[in-house]
């Protein structure tokens, strides 16, 4: 996260340097989110066959997807790099796939999925790409699913993240787009908000809230 603040790369040159030096996964602790995951794909409130992981990283949501369901799974990211370290680590895996793309521009038929997930990633959602983000999630569900947001929330953070956003700040990031009131507020029009859910809390300082979107039929 600091190098996203004072950083000159793009996203996708960061991200593709941290998978390359192979500290990524222990700089988030990889293990402790998968663990967040599940506990947040365990309040996923009807059953599920096929996924979309969105900004799949080295894949932590994909293997929480993996452990608690035998879904079909679909993971794209921006970063080639993350995704061979992704691919790799799911490589016997056989109903996991991988594709490096953009998800403003990536195209999938309509009602493809029963469940989309976006972890710790809506900051990356462009400022004014919002309502773009939405529309094109929802197209995508099918008309019983979910899309589940995992993201966190800190002391002054709801201070911070809208100036922040303001004068671009991290570089190519949407950081009011963290914000769960800013993430349901953006994404009302096309889903509504089924649930929201704390799955961790750090000493009061940090929590993990699952946010449970459904179709707005």
């Amino acid at each position: 996260m600091t190098q996203e603040f004072v950083g000159r790369r793009t996203t996708v040159e960061l991200y593709d340097d941290l998978a390359r030096r192979g500290d990524y996964d222990l700089a988030i602790d990889f293990d402790e989110r998968v663990r967040c995951f599940r506990r947040a794909l365990r309040h996923v409130s009807h059953e599920y066959h096929s996924a979309l992981d969105i900004a799949s990283g080295t894949g932590a949501f994909v293997e929480a997807l993996v452990s608690e369901s035998t879904a079909g799974v679909t993971a794209i990211d921006i970063s080639n790099r993350m995704l061979a370290v992704a691919a790799r680590r799911f490589q016997s895996v056989a109903n996991v796939k991988f594709r490096c793309a953009d998800f403003l521009a990536v195209e999938f038929p309509d009602s493809s999925f029963d469940l989309i997930t976006l972890g710790y990633a809506s900051r990356f959602i462009p400022v004014g790409s919002e309502s773009l983000f939405a529309d094109r999630v929802s197209r995508w569900l099918r008309s019983d699913g979910t899309l589940l947001v995992v993201t966190n929330e800190f002391v002054l953070q709801s201070l911070l993240a809208i100036p922040l956003t303001f004068v671009g700040l991290p570089r190519g990031s949407n950081y009011a787009m963290d914000l769960p009131f800013y993430i349901e507020k953006a994404i009302r029009p096309y889903l509504r908000l089924q649930r929201s859910l704390v799955i961790s809390n750090t000493a009061g300082l940090l929590r993990d809230i699952a946010l449970y979107f459904r179709k707005a039929n």
